[in-house]
């Protein structure tokens, strides 16, 4: 009888054993797993402010193309106005200078 007691007392230990290993693995993924979302969180929150910024600059940007173009369209026309002014004066020019020289 004495050698299956020993045994079997020697096998729940180890039972025993595993059983407080196993529950301390659990308490340590545990609070492994409730680490992970504040983290978790903090990125998301980062990554919506990135994103947020990243439209905002593409609004920007868009913006500031239309502006642009607008300055763009107002210089081509003020550069043919001065053009034409500019070409009237030299036409001028060459006939009183041709009058001169006649």
């Amino acid at each position: 009888d004495k050698p299956w007691r020993d045994e079997i007392s020697k096998r729940d230990a180890k039972i025993l054993k595993l059983q407080e290993a196993a529950s301390n693995q659990e308490v340590r993924l545990r609070e492994a797993v409730e680490a992970i979302e504040p983290v978790r969180i903090e990125g998301e929150r980062k990554l919506k402010a990135a994103e947020d910024r990243a439209e905002q600059i593409q609004q920007e940007v868009f913006v500031l193309q239309e502006e642009l173009e607008e300055v763009k369209e107002q210089w081509e026309l003020e550069v043919a106005q001065a053009k034409e002014v500019h070409h009237k004066e030299v036409l001028k020019l060459q006939i009183k200078m041709h009058e001169i020289e006649a």
